[in-house]
């Protein structure tokens, strides 16, 4: 076996590992979230298990021309299959984006706006709107196929992915485009999430002053109540984020190890 024989096969035990670790994690992610659904019918619960599924699904399909890549020792499918596996790979990374910014929306308004949320974001409401971010993340990674932008073979041959080294205008110009729409959903995300806390430490304070104005008499009533509101907070976003730190164990080795060319 040579040195390049050697390294070949280092490099497709690491994908197997990544890769099938990472399609467990989101298969838990996806029972795990489907479960929560059920017990509490809550938009946010809902983008959560939309979020887990399509990773799930876009990991596995992202893999298999990988897998025949090491297989085989060659890439099979020519262009074709380049072009699907960088199409998965560019749906999968605008979707998770716009899945996790409508998540971080869809929570800042629920804590800034309680009653306008239970209003207006019903679960049939979030079902519509995850399919409207699937359909958008469909086109847009259509684009590098329709020549905005190519898809090309990572430098050691083994995975197709958008072209982050571009030599002409159009995929410059899809580079710049790429970056925007990662990097908004981004500043998005950060802004509800400062907002979120700000709100929940106002919200806290707010429930302490007014259970010491109640008279003595109530005031153990209050506190029950009160208690039992956070409690059943608190295992909300506990399994909230148990399910975000599976997806993220799962999902960014795998994109790591897609963007990083194992030397």
């Amino acid at each position: 076996m040579t040195n390049d024989d050697s390294r070949m096969t280092g490099e497709g035990i690491v994908l197997y590992i990544m890769s099938v670790t990472g399609i467990v994690a989101n298969a838990f992610a996806v029972l795990a979230s489907a479960r929560l659904l059920k017990m509490q019918p809550l938009s946010p619960n809902v983008f959560v298990l939309g979020l887990s599924c399509v990773d799930l699904m876009s990991l596995i399909f992202f893999s298999l021309p990988s897998w025949f890549f090491y297989i085989k020792g060659e890439w099979i499918g020519g262009k074709r299959l380049c072009d699907f596996q960088g199409f998965v790979f560019l749906f999968a990374t605008l979707c998770s984006a716009f899945l996790a910014t409508s998540m971080a929306v869809d929570r800042c308004i629920a804590v800034t706006k309680p009653f306008f949320h239970r209003k207006t974001m019903t679960v049939n409401k979030a079902k519509l709107l995850i399919l409207g971010t699937i359909a958008a993340s469909f086109v847009i990674s259509f684009f590098p196929i329709l020549s905005f932008g190519s898809f090309v073979r990572n430098l050691s041959g083994s995975f197709c992915t958008v072209n982050w080294f571009p030599k002409n205008a159009s995929d410059r110009g899809f580079c710049v485009f790429y970056a925007v729409l990662g990097g908004l959903p981004a500043m998005v995300v950060l802004f509800c999430n400062i907002t979120v806390i700000w709100e929940l430490f106002r919200s806290k304070q707010r429930r302490v002053s007014v259970t010491n104005m109640i008279l003595p008499g109530t005031k153990q009533m209050a506190q029950a109540r009160n208690t039992e509101r956070d409690d059943t907070e608190t295992q909300f976003s506990r399994t909230m984020v148990l399910i975000s730190v599976v997806y993220l164990l799962g999902w960014i080795p795998f994109m790591v190890r897609s963007n990083c060319s194992i030397s």
